[in-house]
C-alpha cells in the first residue's frame, strides 16, 4: 500500500528530475476539468431516456 501512495505522489508531483516533468498532472487536469464540463452535458441529454 506504500508503494501506491508513492507512486501516486509522484505523478501528481514529480520531482525534478522526472523524465517528463510536469505531463502527468497537466493531463490529471485536463481529465478533471473535461469530466466536469462533459458530465452535465451529457446528463441534460439522458434525462429522457
Amino acid at each position: 500500500m506504500e508503494k501506491f501512495i508513492c507512486d501516486v505522489r509522484n505523478m501528481l508531483l514529480p520531482g525534478r528530475d522526472s523524465p517528463h516533468g510536469s505531463l502527468a498532472p497537466l493531463l490529471v487536469a485536463m481529465t478533471v476539468v473535461t469530466g466536469d464540463v462533459d458530465s452535465p452535458v451529457i446528463a441534460k441529454h439522458n434525462v429522457g431516456i
